[in-house]
């Protein structure tokens, strides 16, 4: 019996599980994971359990996400977590894990982490050998990220002066390091009427003279593009342009402010 304690028990039905610091399976063929509150619970979980060995050859790509190893002949499952390093400290809190990865036949192990991105920085990636009837194992290795991330992007009308309609334009980064943008404005037929190579984040007003009409109106056709410039030593993404057609800005119940 488990000793009495604050624990949570996760009953899985044969699906597939993401796992995360903290986490001790009980008994894989009981399918009951067991989820303890604290390190302390999980060390004590493990008592008495034979240490399982540790996986080798571990590659991950920071940036591609791409990872390889080689495993433990008893191991029966693996997972791969991520977490940031900061000034040579290894965060608390994990980037992100990956789900479970299924001992296989050959011991090689091999893919790519789908839907996760390392914006840039140093990180960490341990991979995770468990197995019922064992204490858990990993190797770690450490890398860095040089990714940039794409910003957003709103464009609406600006009507508080009726008689003198403006397009206000909010630039939002998506990383830390980019510091000015491409903002390219276009009219209704693809031509190109404004442009600006050091745009930098936050809000713009772009005037009807700016676009070279004499008087803008809502019923205009303008889209909206930006795109991060390029920062020595990282690179940019791989979709790096959001655009935006220009709209009425909507208040609370949807209606044009």
């Amino acid at each position: 019996m488990l000793k009495k304690k604050m624990m949570a028990a996760l009953m899985i039905m044969g699906a597939a599980a993401v796992f995360t610091s903290g986490m001790a399976v009980m008994a894989s063929d009981s399918n009951v994971i067991i989820v303890a509150n604290s390190p302390e619970e999980v060390a004590g979980n493990d008592e008495d359990k034979e240490p399982l060995g540790e996986a080798s050859d571990f590659t991950f790509d920071f940036e591609t996400l791409d990872y390889s190893f080689t495993g433990v002949k008893e191991a029966e499952f693996y997972y791969i977590k991520v977490f940031p390093v900061v000034d040579g400290e290894e965060s608390k809190s994990a980037s992100f894990q990956s789900e479970k990865i299924d001992a296989n036949a050959d011991n090689q192990y091999s893919g790519t982490i789908e839907d996760e991105i390392l914006l840039a920085g140093d990180y960490r990636a341990h991979v995770v050998a468990s197995a019922a009837g064992y204490s858990s194992s990993e190797i770690e290795v450490d890398g860095t990220s040089t990714l940039l991330a794409t910003p957003s992007l709103s464009a609406n009308w600006d009507t508080e002066d009726e008689n003198d309609v403006k397009v206000k334009i909010t630039i939002t980064p998506g990383d830390e390091l980019t510091e000015t943008f491409t903002l390219t404005v276009k009219n209704e037929s693809g031509e190109t009427v404004y442009t600006d190579e050091k745009a930098e984040a936050g809000e713009i007003v772009l005037t009807a003279k700016d676009l070279g009409v004499e008087a803008l109106t809502t019923e205009d056709v303008y889209s909206v593009a930006v795109s991060d410039n390029e920062v020595d030593g990282y690179n940019l993404p791989a979709e790096n342009e959001v655009s935006a057609d220009i709209t009425e800005a909507r208040g609370f119940g949807g209606s044009p402010m």
